[in-house]
């Protein structure tokens, strides 16, 4: 696009120019008032830069504040363009004269610059023009991509710190690999192959299934389900079973100091091995009168949940009144934000309700709502639990084939059973 007109020299210009922010806004509104929209927009992102550029400048560099007029950008895109040279005199520049000319005749103001001198420079005032130009930029549709970067203001600098004699110092010249470029190590991807697993196993939330219970429907018994903890727990006395727990407690705590140094991601991946993951998590909440609403929950949902479940079980007469859950013994008050799995309430838990007022009077579970878990009765039963890592019996016993020994190959005619009919490779 062709501009309507040029700009002369200030002394041409009818009219003494406006300094200041007023000038600055009066010679964009004659830049956008001289020409159309196209040949505005290089004029004010170029004017856009070279404010930028003296803005961002230290006080002391005379680059930005020097502008030779004769440049080929200049021309073009500022001095051609009526108001283009006025914004600059708003700002504070002047005209000066420079050295001798190599070739007047060829360039009659290659000894002409624009000269921002330190007493006419106003910070404020140059900030504020390249607010109005911005405010342009958006008029005239110019994209953030084409306009100059706003850079990042410094941070201070730290405070000195006080020399300590006994503190040790020590400076590793290796270079720092930050984690954001680091390649993860073996054990971290098989850690987030284990994570990814779990989440699959575990689902999504599943039907509460709430049931309530009290003294004329009592809880059902548990139909059977997986064995937890040692078999030889069946029929032991408690001194046995404390016995057995504390010794397998010290065992742990033996292997652990002698074990190497080991990350924490080695740790997560070690207890995910060993882990088995539940769908869902039935939890019993006991009220004083030992009545019991029983729901499913998702073993990672939080006792905030189980909060919200009960109170939305009450009625209106009660739905606001004060409560916590704990468990015992010994008696641990469970708060809001905790994780089911994190207070060992999965695959299932019985869980009491204390009222942090008077206790509601009237019938047996007269305080919740008429008709609450009427439609389901039926026996209750633990999740079934699935390990995160299959072990060799499991993988067998799910019909895969067992790979023949070399003492055993088909075809060989050698005995591969021993006296009572056992073969060699079974392993009881």
């Amino acid at each position: 696009a062709i501009p309507m007109q040029t700009e002369g020299t200030p002394e041409e210009t009818a009219g003494a120019p406006l300094g200041g922010i007023e000038g600055c806004r009066q010679a964009i509104e004659t830049i956008r008032s001289s020409c159309f929209d196209a040949a505005a927009s290089p004029v004010i992102l170029t004017l856009m830069k070279y404010t930028h550029n003296l803005l961002h400048s230290p006080p002391g560099d005379d680059r930005p504040r020097n502008i030779r007029i004769s440049n080929a950008t200049f021309q073009a895109k500022v001095a051609a363009v009526e108001g283009g040279q006025a914004f600059f005199h708003a700002l504070g520049f002047v005209q000066e004269s420079r050295g001798m000319s190599y070739d007047v005749a060829r360039d009659p103001l290659g000894t002409s610059f624009l000269v921002l001198k330190p007493e006419a420079e106003d910070r404020a005032i140059v900030e504020q023009a390249l607010a109005l130009l911005h405010i342009e930029a958006d008029i005239l549709g110019i994209g953030q991509d084409q306009r100059p970067k706003q850079k990042k203001a410094a941070a201070p600098a730290p405070p000195p710190v006080a020399f300590d004699p006994y503190k040790s110092n020590v400076t590793s010249m290796a270079p720092t690999i930050t984690s954001e470029y680091r390649e993860p190590s073996i054990t971290e991807k098989k850690l987030k192959q284990l994570k990814d697993r779990q989440g699959l196993l575990e689902g999504g939330i599943p039907d509460r299934q709430v049931q309530i219970f009290n003294s004329a429907n009592p809880p059902p018994a548990a139909t059977p389900g997986p064995v937890l903890g040692d078999a030889r727990s069946a029929g032991a006395s408690d001194s046995t079973l404390i016995a057995r727990s504390m010794h397998k407690k010290m065992e742990e705590q033996k292997k652990r100091e002698a074990a190497p140094f080991r990350t924490r991601a080695m740790r997560e991946l070690e207890a995910l091995e060993k882990a088995k993951v539940f769908a869902f998590t039935v939890i019993r909440v006991q009220f004083p009168d030992r009545v019991v609403i029983q729901a499913h929950f998702h073993p990672r949902e939080s006792v905030g949940t189980v909060i919200d479940l009960v109170r939305q079980n009450l009625s209106p007469d009660h739905a606001n009144r004060p409560f916590h859950l704990y468990v015992s013994p010994p008696k641990t008050k469970l708060a809001a934000e905790d994780l089911l799995t994190a207070q060992g309430l999965v695959p299932a838990a019985l869980v009491y309700l204390s009222w942090e007022s008077t206790p509601p009077e009237g019938p047996e579970g007269g305080y919740l709502k008429p008709g609450v878990g009427a439609e389901i009765q039926a026996p209750v039963a633990y999740p079934k639990s699935t390990p995160l890592v299959e072990s060799k019996d499991d993988s067998q016993s799910n019909g895969k084939s067992i790979p023949a020994l070399p003492g055993n190959m088909p075809g060989q005619n050698k005995s591969s059973t021993k006296k009572g009919g056992k073969p060699s490779w079974l392993k009881l």
